[in-house]
């Protein structure tokens, strides 16, 4: 499988800045937020699923309840299924309906999902 349907959702860049509230970032941080969030989803807009789940994974590590969680958890689950590890993007989906139940992206994530489960379209 290769994921590329669950690539296609990007989701808002700015749909949860400053909700959280916790380790929200200052100044210069909010900006290394969004260049992270940015630098995963060009990747996986050129197919580079890996680089995307590394800018994913710095974001984590950086900002593990920064203000653009919502999209870093979002990333995750399109760069597992770009990578064509399936069930890790089911688990992650998971997890991203269990922390954002309101979630306006949680539709279109499931949509991917279901597109790659059945093959997606081409």
């Amino acid at each position: 499988q290769d994921g590329a349907s669950i690539g296609a959702i990007a989701p808002p860049s700015a749909s949860t800045a400053g909700t959280e509230g916790v380790d929200a970032p200052e100044g210069g941080h909010l900006d290394r937020e969004r260049r992270l969030i940015a630098a995963a989803r060009t990747a996986l807009g050129r197919g580079d699923a890996a680089e995307a789940m590394a800018a994913v994974a710095r974001h984590q590590q950086e900002f593990p309840r920064g203000s653009m969680s919502e999209e870093r958890d979002a990333l995750r689950v399109q760069a597992l299924g770009a990578a064509g590890r399936t069930d890790d993007a089911r688990r992650a989906f998971v997890a991203f309906e269990a922390a954002w139940p309101s979630s306006p992206l949680r539709s279109g994530l499931r949509r991917a999902l279901g597109d790659q489960a059945a093959g997606g379209p081409r």
